[in-house]
């Protein structure tokens, strides 16, 4: 209010409730199946994604229950938020629109709005990105990203593009190396997975030793964009009904949960796998340096960052999707159908042995410090090293360990021309429509 902003929340008229209604009626639940509500567009606008990784999140289901009430409420309630903001975009003449995340139903507005060439901006905990009707998904805007990286370099200039090579491929070796983990390179849950060391596989041997890398069930299978399977679970549960069919006797299967998984997400994991006698459920906690040292020879996963991680090691990967940020990349192998994904899976003894480059894997965690995790200097300046001993948060999205007290720190160490030119910079993102990243030019 301080700052002139007027408090809005969302009411439905009659009107409004009608159209609601109608909509909702149009649908054919009987008929409905995963897929189908994945896909699921109003007026031309797909919102069944946000609707389907929102019930899995705030359900804290691993999948769709096509029969729940809860489910039906849900989408009545997407509706009404749909309707309520289309109207609104339509009334008034709305330039621009600011949110905090694109998934989930608190993605909607922002979706709405990118579809009616309004303007939409998301501002996220490390980075903002802009959205518009051909990039919908997180990461979309990284579809070019190797152009996207030659660009940024080149206008460094000669001196400082060898610098920021040099540098992140020091900060990359001494990551795999185990010799320190920068908290905004890895996620915060990954920090030791190349220092410490737990058991994971007993023994070497000379079999194909694949290892399934599981996702969490409830944080957004679908925000990074669409893959082959509607959900996590269904990828799994395809997995489960693979390796008992699968009669290649020289193949050893394990599965590494993901670290953030609850006891309960464990036991879904144990009964998905209950009838494969031949992989092993490997604990939470197993680092990746030990099973690398056991020589995995090759890796499945939805959309981890295990690809690139462990491409650093000569270790081969596939993923069920396609998405935007690893796009331009080639360090995996990827697949866009069922069709193909069984086919891959059936020539990983074969695929296990192309030489993966490191190269591929430097351009990517640079792309991740430039970016991603808005390591640069002239947006702020580096002094986490600083904020850190006074326990004080910028570059983690951890939003309980924000406080207006790093705002105060970070403003002691910018001139009057840092200030200055880091406005220059929001406003030349704010006015040019067509930068999806907020980067110098």
């Amino acid at each position: 209010r301080k700052l002139g902003f007027e408090i809005l929340d969302y009411h439905l008229n009659l009107k409004q409730i009608v159209k609601v209604n109608t909509i909702l009626n149009q649908i054919n639940f009987k008929n409905l199946s995963k897929k189908s509500l994945l896909n699921l567009k109003i007026k031309k606008i797909p919102i069944g994604d946000l609707i389907y990784d929102h019930y899995l999140r705030y359900e804290q289901k691993p999948t769709i229950d096509l029969d729940s009430k809860k489910l039906f409420l849900l989408i009545k309630n997407a509706l009404e938020i749909f309707v309520f903001w289309d109207d609104f975009f339509d009334e008034n003449n709305v330039k621009r629109i600011c949110f905090s995340h694109s998934p989930y139903l608190l993605g909607l507005p922002g979706r709405i709005a990118a579809f009616k060439r309004v303007d939409s901006l998301c501002l996220s905990g490390n980075s903002t990105f802009r959205f518009n009707k051909k990039n919908i998904f997180l990461g979309d805007q990284f579809k070019k990203s190797r152009d996207l990286l030659n660009n940024y370099l080149s206008s460094k200039g000669t001196r400082e593009k060898k610098y920021i090579i040099k540098k992140n491929k020091m900060i990359m070796n001494d990551i795999f190396s185990g010799r320190s983990s920068p908290s905004y390179y890895l996620p915060y849950n990954q920090k030791n997975i190349f220092k410490k060391k737990n058991k994971g596989i007993s023994k070497i041997s000379k079999n194909l030793k694949i290892l399934i890398s599981a996702h969490d069930f409830y944080e957004g299978p679908n925000l990074w964009g669409k893959f082959i399977f509607a959900d996590f679970y269904e990828w799994l549960i395809y997995l489960s009904n693979y390796i008992s069919k699968d009669k290649n006797s020289n193949r050893e299967w394990y599965i590494k949960p993901h670290p953030d998984a609850s006891s309960e997400q464990l036991d879904i994991i144990k009964n998905i796998f209950k009838k494969n006698k031949n992989i092993k459920i490997l604990k939470p906690n197993t680092t990746h340096i030990d099973l690398i040292n056991k020589k995995i020879n090759f890796v499945l996963t939805a959309r981890g960052s295990v690809g690139y991680q462990y491409a650093y090691f000569g270790i081969n990967s596939l993923y069920c999707s396609d998405i935007g940020l690893y796009k331009s990349f080639n360090f995996m192998y990827k697949s866009n159908s069922l069709k193909d994904y069984e086919k891959k899976l059936n020539d990983m003894e074969r695929m296990s042995k192309r030489k993966t480059k490191i190269s591929g894997v430097l351009e990517f965690m640079i792309i991740l410090d430039i970016f991603i995790y808005n390591k640069r200097d002239f947006i702020l300046p580096d002094i986490e090293h600083i904020t850190r001993k006074k326990k004080l948060y910028l570059f983690q999205a951890r939003s309980e360990k924000y406080k207006i007290e790093s705002l105060k720190i970070v403003k002691e160490f910018l001139t009057e021309k840092q200030i200055i030119k880091i406005f220059n910079e929001i406003d030349n993102f704010i006015t040019k429509k067509n930068k999806l990243l907020m980067i110098t030019d």
